[in-house]
């Protein structure tokens, strides 16, 4: 895979985010000076790369948090697509969580933006 810098990795659960992380260390072992931004936590931060929002904001349990959290989760992914812009990235990383990730991957392509969708065991 060819990864133009800047790259954002979204994850929206833990998994997700264990595996963007191993993912983002290889990365950066071999480009150590890579940009590398996340909507994530622990993780992938601990690999190196910039949290610019925290997966947990878009985790919902049960039925009535679900229907209570749309404007949470609207505005987060308002928030992540205009990064996409804002940060003039190259690359965009979805780990599997296809309910906005998949949104973003069509934002992203429209940003003629490189997109990978990652969907790990």
């Amino acid at each position: 895979m060819a990864f133009e810098m800047p790259v954002l990795f979204c994850t929206g659960e833990p998994s997700g985010d264990m595996y963007a992380g191993l993912f983002i260390k290889a990365l950066k072992q071999k480009h150590p000076d890579a940009q590398i931004y996340c909507v994530g936590d622990g993780s992938m931060r601990q690999a190196g790369g910039e949290v610019i929002l925290e997966y947990r904001q878009l985790m919902t349990f049960g039925l009535i948090e679900g229907i209570l959290s749309i404007w949470q989760n609207y505005q987060a992914y308002r928030r992540i697509a205009r990064s996409l812009y804002r940060l003039h990235l190259r690359t965009f990383v979805a780990v599997a969580y296809p309910g906005i990730n998949l949104l973003l991957c069509r934002v992203a392509k429209r940003l003629d933006v490189r997109v990978y969708f990652f969907l790990p065991p």
